[in-house]
C-alpha cells in the first residue's frame, strides 16, 4: 500500500507471550495467514469501489507481500500491499485513477517537480484528482479487519500450539 495506507496493529501483550512459546517460523506463518485474510477483505472492498469500464482493471487489484515502507528499519514487520493495475500492462491506467495525475509539461527545479505548464497546444494544465478507492476501502474496513486479524492470530496460535 502507498503512503497513508498503513494498517498498524498494536497492544499485543497477551499475543507476545503466546508467541514466545511458539517457534519463530510457526509464529510468522500464523501472522502471515491472518494478515492475508484481512487484506483480502480490503481487496474485495477496493474492487467494489473501483471504476469499471471493461473490468480488466478491477481484476488486477491484488494482494501481495511487501518489504514494508521504504526506509523502514523496523524488525519483525510483516507487510502486505493491495496493488492496483499492472506496470507496463493494459491496466496501468487504474493506478493513475487511484493516485491522480496532471496533463502538462513538468516544471523542474533542482531535480524536483515544482509545477506544471500547459503543453501540446493546451490552454491550461489539466489535473485529475485521484479516486483513492483502495484508501477508502482500507478506512472503511479497518476496524473489522483489525479485529478479524487478532481473532485469526489467536486461533492460529491455539491451532499450532495444539499440534504435536
Amino acid at each position: 500500500m502507498a503512503r497513508g495506507n498503513v494498517l498498524k496493529l498494536e497492544g499485543f501483550e497477551a499475543l507476545q507471550k503466546a508467541f514466545r512459546e511458539l517457534e519463530p517460523k510457526l509464529a510468522k506463518k500464523v501472522i502471515r495467514s491472518a494478515v492475508r485474510n484481512g487484506m483480502n477483505a480490503i481487496q474485495r472492498a477496493a474492487k467494489d469501489n473501483a471504476p469499471v469500464r471493461t473490468g480488466a482493471g478491477r481484476r488486477k487489484i491484488r494482494v501481495r507481500t511487501s518489504r514494508g515502507p521504504r526506509g523502514s528499519r523496523v524488525r519483525h514487520t510483516i507487510a502486505f500491499a493491495v496493488l492496483v493495475g499492472e506496470a507496463g500492462g493494459p491496466t496501468w491506467y487504474m493506478w493513475l485513477q487511484e493516485m491522480g495525475y496532471h496533463i502538462g509539461k513538468r516544471l523542474r527545479q533542482g531535480g524536483k517537480t515544482v509545477g506544471y505548464a500547459p503543453a501540446g497546444g493546451r490552454k491550461a494544465v489539466m489535473a485529475m484528482e485521484g479516486l483513492h478507492f483502495t484508501r477508502g476501502a482500507m478506512r472503511a474496513k479497518e476496524p473489522g479487519v483489525k479485529s478479524r486479524i487478532i481473532e485469526d492470530i489467536l486461533l492460529g496460535i491455539e491451532r499450532e500450539a495444539g499440534k504435536p
